[in-house]
């Protein structure tokens, strides 16, 4: 949750101090910018509405009545002055911190007098988790720091960060032995069963070659490191096949359900599933709500049902990155031999990179082979993934690399993949029902 600006200054502002006023609206300034980007996708018109925003905020502040509602009566006057500036050019409307630690605290069910033998508890895990996710703990939940700002500070990327919180509190409560509650199965057995029939228990035999055709570029509707397309009726089936025996683990199904709306922002709901070749049950993964313009795929929010119910949307920090539709054959990853890749610009963390020619048990599809680093490509936590897209914008098998160093998973370490000098093993197998229809 995002804190509120002190009440006195509030209240000066609304007796019309300009020097109040401004230091309000700078605390709203970023989400309020980013709220209105996602209904106007040009950046100038975008800065214009802001200002009208502002403008207006200031001359009817006099209206508001509760001092405490001062930010959402300021979301939606940003909402209404986004709305009239698209009837106006006659456009059509676009389609559409939670404290953690206290969440321990709340799994643990400790109680008020007990907190403080917790916390102490709390200390003693992080000194035993790794010191890059010890820090960015202690940054972010003793001294306050946002994500951005501890990724300024330690030049890594946001989603790195984002990334080493989540990992953290994950092994935190592992060492203090709390564990999720298990997801409830939302569907019958046999329900499971007919959605793994659907793939080989063995990952298909799957071969991949540098194509001579023309190379082509892709319009790719899916979500970035999901599969789904935000479109009413569609769905996907996605396998997951991991070492060492390289069969299947677990099947999500990503199905759009209908429309939701998400801070005034019309998108489409995705429901995601999953069953696992274990429990034969299928669980309620989490709920997106992503939609598309003409340029990109983006999030607007994530649902998610990992032990406790939490909610992030696009005016969260650090919240998922959107993707550009576009797809296209350039390098910014240069392979100087086999399996052995280079950046040329550190700036983008993810590129098409040439056009393949992919065999799945005989099925032949044409690709563009996607490529993304997340991370920096020397630190231990980072990934590396390689996904092939068909000519249609379908993902049709996504292949993720960790380091050989990464701690409980299962790796083959005799596919090795390089990256500026660092080594990543193969880690899973992602592929779609793509894979299993004739191209």
């Amino acid at each position: 949750m995002h804190p509120q600006p002190p009440r006195e200054l509030v209240r000066q502002s609304l007796g019309g101090n300009p020097e109040a006023f401004v230091a309000v609206v700078r605390h709203f300034e970023d989400r309020l910018a980013t709220l209105i980007r996602y209904f106007i996708d040009d950046e100038d018109d975008a800065a214009d509405v802001f200002q009208d925003t502002v403008l207006q905020a200031w001359v009817t502040q006099h209206q508001l009545r509760d001092p405490s509602r001062f930010g959402p009566w300021l979301f939606q006057i940003a909402r209404n002055r986004s709305r009239d500036f698209l009837r106006r050019k006659h456009r059509r409307e676009l389609p559409t911190s939670q404290n953690e630690l206290e969440r321990i605290l709340n799994q643990s069910r400790t109680t008020t007098l007990e907190q403080a033998e917790s916390v102490r508890r709390i200390m003693r895990a992080i000194e035993k988790i790794p010191d890059f996710e010890a820090d960015a703990i202690k940054d972010f939940y003793f001294r306050g720091l946002k994500i951005s700002e501890i990724a300024t500070r330690t030049g890594r990327p946001d989603g790195t960060i984002k990334r080493r919180l989540s990992t953290g509190r994950n092994r935190i409560r592992d060492v203090l032995g709390v564990s999720p509650k298990r997801r409830r199965p939302t569907m019958p057995e046999t329900d499971s069963q007919e959605l793994m029939h659907r793939f080989p228990q063995d990952r298909p035999t799957i071969q991949i070659n540098r194509s001579e055709r023309t190379p082509f570029y892709v319009d790719c509707q899916e979500l970035r490191w999901w599969f789904a397309v935000p479109r009413v009726d569609e769905s996907v089936l996605v396998a997951t096949y991991s070492p060492d025996q390289w069969t299947l683990t677990s099947v999500m199904r990503m199905e759009a359900t209908g429309i939701a709306e998400v801070h005034g922002v019309e998108g489409i709901e995705i429901e995601v599933t999953e069953s696992d070749t274990q429990t034969s049950l299928i669980s309620r993964v989490c709920t997106i709500v992503g939609r598309l313009t003409e340029e990109r795929a983006q999030y607007l929010a994530v649902f998610q049902r990992n032990g406790k119910f939490s909610v992030e949307t696009f005016l969260s920090e650090a919240f998922w990155r959107d993707s550009m539709r576009k797809l296209e054959p350039q390098w910014t990853f240069d392979e100087a031999a086999p399996r052995i890749f280079a950046r040329t610009d550190e700036s983008s963390d993810e590129s098409g990179a040439g056009n393949h020619e992919v065999r799945i048990d005989g099925r032949l599809f044409s690709c563009l082979r996607v490529l993304e680093l997340e991370g920096i490509p020397e630190e231990p936590d980072s990934i590396f993934t390689e996904s092939f897209v068909t000519s249609e914008g379908r993902t049709l098998l996504r292949r993720h690399y960790c380091h050989p160093e990464c701690e409980n998973v299962s790796v083959d370490h005799s596919v090795e993949v390089e990256v500026d000098g660092a080594k990543f093993v193969h880690w899973y197998d992602n592929l779609t029902d793509t894979a299993l229809r004739h191209p």
